[in-house]
């Protein structure tokens, strides 16, 4: 099979959605590794593990915009040929809809976002900061450019029928 590794590369998160500790655990101030230095860990996993697929494992790879734009551009030229998967907020992909063509340039091909409920009398409750137009929009841009969207949801949140 495909060897795949985990990376952080930021920490924090400065979002206080009621069901989440990472912030409490983490911090709400958003750090993140410069592109630099995650091209570095890549390029290593590449060369010395041959790693084919890198798994984002952070809270929210894509606060940073610039970040995630120059990480994007550090990929398609200086990486060989490695996919990746990352998450983000239905909010941020929203309001950076080009982010989407990036991501998709640069190897993504897996996107996963937090939706927790498709309710937007929930999404109010725990405090998540989207709306629902936002959770389709994102899903619909990221299929678009062919990137396969995995969207996490919470099971009996009180209030929910």
């Amino acid at each position: 099979g495909k060897r795949i590794a985990p990376m952080i590369t930021s920490r924090g998160c400065p979002y206080s959605c009621t069901f989440c500790s990472s912030s409490r655990i983490t911090g709400k101030r958003w750090r993140g590794r410069s592109p630099d230095n995650v091209m570095e860990e890549v390029k290593l996993l590449q060369e010395v593990y041959g790693v084919e697929d890198v798994t984002f494992i952070d809270d929210l790879f894509t606060f940073d915009y610039r970040r995630v734009r120059e990480i994007c551009s550090r990929m398609i030229f200086d990486a060989d040929e490695i996919g990746w998967t990352c998450s983000s907020r239905a909010d941020i992909m929203t309001r950076h809809p080009e982010m989407t063509d990036w991501l998709k340039k640069a190897g993504c091909h897996t996107l996963y976002i937090g939706a927790e409920s498709g309710s937007q009398k929930i999404l109010n409750r725990i405090k998540k900061g989207i709306r629902l137009e936002q959770i389709i929009s994102a899903v619909r841009r990221a299929k678009q450019v062919g990137i396969e969207v995995v969207l996490s949801f919470i099971l009996g949140i009180p209030g929910e029928t």
